[in-house]
């Protein structure tokens, strides 16, 4: 586990390199049309992604709804929140009818809260896991007891031929007895202690019972202690199965979907175990609470990372925001769109001779900033820059494809749709959703693939690895 988190951490300090060369996005596409464009991007990061959601009912449902677009993916998800979001959240998630778990640690003790089929599976399997134990405990009391039990008859058979031996030694020798007394009346009287007609039946009887008598097999007490001491171990096993609390076998937890979990539960659970199977992606819901032992603990059981929290929150959160986060070209101040062509906080303003309505912001002599009215869309905005400016920087929220036609060419982030366009140079549209792009179209009368393919790129900023939730869609 202690490599594991060693390379975890190695991972983040390269993603905090500016000049790192970072793995390439997978091309994802949405299951839901109105999901956020960045959570193509989360799902098709292959290591850590950041978001600056609101707290609250909103994040929940935003964790759910990314989950949702995970899961149709096919990934296993394992959620981390702080108590009260977890429980809501694995009731929210078995409602919608996934297969999902919830593993917290309550008063110190593990106690994975299983909903109502896992428990049903649970309870079967432990009742199959103690029926298993029971027949070796049974076998091991039924083969101590049969030691015993020979053990005994041979006792007790050794104690009646000693006895049928002493009687016919006394019959046969019989002891004098003192010349005076009754002894001595009834030696003068027949000749002997006992009567004549009795002492040869008797002798002949006991010999007769003596050369009947079977012995028993003979037990070696080594073999009563060792069976003693199988008995007492298959009945410890069968005892430690019934006392075991209800948890799911590994390979039903490989089957689950979701593992909802709190931090506390990771050093306990079984679900969560070292050894356990591994999760395609860990979204941590409460990034604010997170510490780095914690988030390395929960990375280590996933491949690709995705972290809600609040970068103004003082903690790790805020430190990996700090790290991973660039500001883009396009921002949002209070209700108005700034397009910023230089770093840099302006010391003046005017407004655009022929659009008032526009602000010019400068820093000293050099326009560093653009602000947009109120009301004026993404798509308009960058129409604006791309024609008067010349400027064109393309945000994609993951990895496209392209296609091509008699009259075009595209390329088409998978599954996601624009809700704006805007003509950006000669035969070519670019189609937008918030501040992303997710299709360029190209007229096949002025361009071809490879001068297509090279205008996007020299224009595509560098893949985002942070975005700021909810609507409207600020990206960072």
């Amino acid at each position: 586990m202690r490599r594991i988190c060693e390379r975890t951490a190695n991972r983040l300090a390269r993603l905090a390199r500016p000049h790192e060369q970072r793995p390439a996005f997978a091309a994802v596409a949405l299951r839901n049309p109105v999901s956020h464009p960045a959570f193509a991007a989360a799902l098709g990061c292959p290591d850590a992604f950041l978001f600056n959601a609101p707290s609250g009912p909103d994040r929940l449902g935003l964790a759910i709804e990314f989950t949702e677009e995970a899961l149709a993916l096919g990934q296993r998800v394992l959620v981390v929140a702080e108590g009260h979001n977890a429980g809501m959240l694995v009731q929210r998630f078995n409602e919608l009818g996934y297969h999902t778990s919830l593993c917290s640690t309550l008063d110190g003790h593990p106690t994975p809260v299983l909903p109502l089929l896992e428990r049903r599976i649970a309870e079967r399997e432990r009742a199959n896991e103690c029926l298993r134990l029971e027949a070796p405990a049974n076998e091991a009391a039924e083969k101590l007891e049969r030691l015993e039990q020979l053990q005994r008859a041979g006792r007790d058979h050794d104690l009646l031929v000693e006895g049928l031996e002493r009687e016919l030694e006394e019959l046969q020798h019989p002891a004098s007895p003192p010349a005076g007394g009754l002894g001595g009346f009834v030696k003068k009287l027949f000749g002997s202690t006992k009567a004549p007609a009795e002492h040869p039946a008797r002798i002949a009887a006991i010999e007769e019972q003596l050369k009947t008598l079977i012995p028993p097999e003979r037990v070696d007490p080594k073999d009563i202690e060792a069976a003693a001491a199988a008995h007492r171990a298959a009945d410890a096993a069968f005892a430690r199965a019934i006392a075991q609390p209800v948890e799911l076998a590994p390979e039903t937890v490989a089957s689950l979907q979701v593992v909802v979990a709190t931090f506390d539960a990771f050093d306990s659970s079984k679900l969560l175990a070292d050894e356990g199977p591994r999760f395609d992606r860990l979204l941590i819901v409460d990034g604010e609470d997170l510490a780095e032992d914690d988030f390395l603990a929960a990375a280590a059981r996933a491949e690709a990372w995705v972290l809600f929290g609040n970068p103004e929150a003082d903690g790790y959160f805020t430190y990996l925001w700090m790290n991973m986060h660039s500001t883009g070209p396009w921002q949002r101040e209070q209700d108005r769109l700034l397009y910023r062509l230089a770093p840099g906080t302006c010391d003046s303003s005017e407004p655009l001779c022929d659009r008032p309505e526009i602000e010019l912001r400068f820093l000293g002599d050099r326009l560093v900033g653009i602000a947009f009215p109120t009301g004026m869309g993404i798509a308009e905005a960058k129409q604006f820059v791309a024609t008067e400016l010349g400027e064109v920087k393309l945000q994609f929220p993951g990895t496209g494809t392209w296609t091509e036609t008699a009259e075009r060419i595209e390329y088409l982030c998978p599954a996601l749709t624009g809700n704006a366009a805007s003509a950006l140079e000669d035969g070519i549209t670019e189609s937008v959703r918030g501040e992303f792009t997710v299709g360029l179209t190209f007229d096949k009368s002025q361009w071809n693939r490879d001068t297509a393919e090279a205008w996007r790129l020299e224009r595509s900023l560098p893949q985002i690895r942070t975005a700021i939730l909810p609507k409207p869609f600020l990206i960072a």
